[in-house]
Formats: structure tokens, C-alpha cells, sequence
């Protein structure tokens, strides 16, 4: 007769369990399945207790040196010595968000490969495309939610206004005659919705990123723009752009004597600026449950949240089900928006 140990050999270098065929009528038993237990218990989990075991990535939709660029840097470096293991952020621009959105979607569920989304990465893309490359509900898992970018309505110093009430009255004035950048889809989105409030038209110059309109609006090569506080307040205190209006609906703590679009004369516009955290779909629930704790343990760091503020960049954490209902409202908000702003999905 077959000893029962023969049934079984652990092979630890191919790191499998081989079964020889049983004679037949032979029947593992108890003493067998025991230990089939024991050893699933003791194996399966050391994989998962040594994550992370090697540097993971942040995938960045924007590129370096603006305010979503600027947080990721922060909180990884942060969340880095907590986990042990080095955060690498990798910038990936192009097709507002959707390249990046796009790798992070196809990348492997093994918790080494993250999105810091902004929102024309997660909802942008997903509203304006008529065939886009993912839907957000489905192809990310999300885990925190890290915080809120601040856009403010500027104007170069050319334009003879000095509050938004007189920037509708130019523009009503001389249709036409003021260009408007963008360099993502929230501004486009924001001064649409404005342009078909107010009744009045300006033309459209796009950008790729915040960074590369800011050279040419100094310059003045076009005349108004929604631009995340961070990428352009020092310019407001040298004379070189003015603030108008803070988009949202409440006012910036960064800028409290700046009004809202409402209260400034305008009935506003919906959209507002984010960031937030999520992996591949299908992430395994511990590695969720562990960067989600630990990045929002970085954003509750006084020097982590002092650091972000000097770049406009307003610290939020969240769980993972709050988040995810978060992008949910967001996609029907945005959809929404786009419709009521008259644009046409390409």
C-alpha cells in the first residue's frame, strides 16, 4: 500500500504542489486534508504579508511642474518611507488624461501600478469622447481620494476690467474679440458653461497643460483663462495676470477675498478641479486597504498638508466606496455640463 505521505511533495523551488496518481480505491484522508490545509494556510498569505516588496509607480496625466505634478511628488515621497518601498511618478501627457487613463486600466492588478487621476483624466474623457478608451466605473479600482485643485478665472492685465461683471460687458461689447486659453478639458468645460450663461463669445485657443499656456498668457497672446491657482499666482502679485473669480461654488481658503463666479455676476460654472487614487480594476482588497490607510495617514501629515497648500493643492482623503460614488456623481455632473455648455462629443 501507497503511504499517504507519498500523495503529496511540496516542490519548493517550482513552488507547486505535485499529486502522483492514486491507486484506485485509495481515498485521502483526514490526516491528509489536514495537512493540504496547513499548507495553503502558511504559503498563500506570505506573498501578500511582503507587499510591497519592490518600488511601485504613480502614473502622473499632466506633466511636470503643475499643481497635480507637484502633489504627487509630495505625497509619494511621504508615502514612500511608510511603506518601504520607493513611489516612482512617471508623467504620461497626451489626449487629455486618456493615455495615461489607458495604461494604468491595461496594467496589471498587482498593486505596483497606480493613476493620481485628475478629473479630465477620470470623467473628462469619458464625457467628451464618443468612443472612449475606458469607463471609469469599470476599469479602475479606486482607493483614496487625495484632494482639490482651486481654478480661478484670470484675465491679462491688457483687458480693460477689473471685476467679472466688466469682463462680460467688454466681451458683449466686442464679440470676438478676446481669445481664451485652456490647457485642459475643466477649462474648457468651465468657460463654455460661462460663454453660454453670460451670452457672450470669445474664441478658443487650446493648449496641451497649464504649463505650456502660461508663457504666451503672460505675453499676451490670448486674453482670459480658468487656470488652477497654483500654476499662476505669483504671477498675480507681480502685476502680470488678474483674478477675477474662483470657480466653484464655495470660496478658495487659499484666496478668501476672491468671489465665486455667482457672487461675482455670473450664474458660475459646475466643474470643479481634483485629485484622486486608484489602481487597475479587479485590485486585491488588502493592498486597497493598505495604501489607502497609509496615503491618507500622509495627508493628515501637518507638513505634508503645509506643503500641498503652498501649491493650492487642498489635502482630502477619503475610503474607496466613498470615492468611487464621488466619480460616479462627477460622470453624471459632467455630462450634464458638456450638455448644457452646447459641446459635441468627437
Amino acid at each position: 500500500m501507497i503511504r499517504e505521505a507519498s500523495f503529496v511533495h511540496w516542490t519548493a523551488a517550482r513552488g507547486r504542489i505535485d499529486y502522483p496518481i492514486r491507486p484506485k480505491g485509495e481515498h485521502v484522508t483526514r490526516r491528509l486534508l489536514a495537512t493540504l490545509v496547513a499548507c495553503a494556510a502558511f504559503y498563500l498569505p506570505l506573498a501578500h504579508a511582503q507587499y510591497p516588496s519592490k518600488p511601485i509607480r504613480w502614473i502622473v496625466p499632466v506633466p511636470a511642474g503643475g499643481s497635480s505634478d507637484a502633489g504627487a511628488r509630495i505625497i509619494g515621497a511621504q508615502l514612500s518611507q511608510r511603506i518601504g518601498q520607493p513611489i516612482i511618478v512617471e508623467n504620461r501627457v497626451g489626449a487629455d488624461g486618456a493615455i495615461a487613463g489607458d495604461a494604468v486600466a491595461r496594467s496589471p492588478a498587482d498593486g505596483y501600478t497606480f493613476l493620481f487621476t485628475n478629473a479630465t483624466t477620470m470623467v473628462g474623457v469619458a464625457t467628451l469622447r464618443k468612443s472612449p478608451p475606458y469607463d471609469p466605473r469599470t476599469a479602475f479600482t479606486p482607493v483614496t481620494m487625495l484632494g482639490r485643485l482651486h481654478f480661478f478665472l484670470y484675465t491679462h492685465p491688457s483687458v480693460p476690467v477689473t471685476t467679472l461683471k466688466e469682463l462680460i460687458a467688454y466681451a458683449r461689447a466686442n464679440p470676438g474679440k478676446l481669445n481664451y486659453g485652456t490647457g485642459n478639458v475643466t477649462a474648457h468645460i468651465a468657460m463654455s458653461q460661462l460663454m453660454k450663461s453670460t451670452g457672450i463669445s470669445m474664441v478658443h485657443v487650446p493648449y496641451k497643460g497649464e504649463g505650456a499656456s502660461i508663457p504666451d498668457f503672460i505675453a499676451g497672446r490670448f486674453d482670459v483663462s480658468f487656470i488652477t491657482t497654483g500654476s499662476a499666482i505669483n504671477y498675480v502679485k507681480d502685476g502680470r495676470l488678474r483674478i477675477l473669480a474662483t470657480l466653484g461654488d464655495k470660496r478658495s481658503g487659499f484666496a478668501p477675498d476672491i468671489p465665486t463666479l455667482e457672487e461675482a455676476g455670473s450664474p458660475g460654472a459646475r466643474v470643479s478641479g481634483w485629485n484622486a487614487l486608484l489602481g487597475p480594476a479587479k485590485l486585491p482588497a488588502d493592498v486597497v486597504a493598505l495604501m489607502g490607510r497609509e496615503t491618507n495617514a500622509v495627508l493628515a501629515m501637518p507638513d505634508v498638508r503645509q506643503k500641498l497648500a503652498l501649491q493650492f493643492f487642498d489635502a482630502e482623503g477619503s475610503t474607496p466606496e466613498a470615492l468611487a460614488a464621488f466619480i460616479r456623481d462627477q460622470l453624471a455632473l459632467w455630462s450634464g455640463a458638456v450638455k448644457d455648455a452646447g459641446i459635441q462629443p468627437e
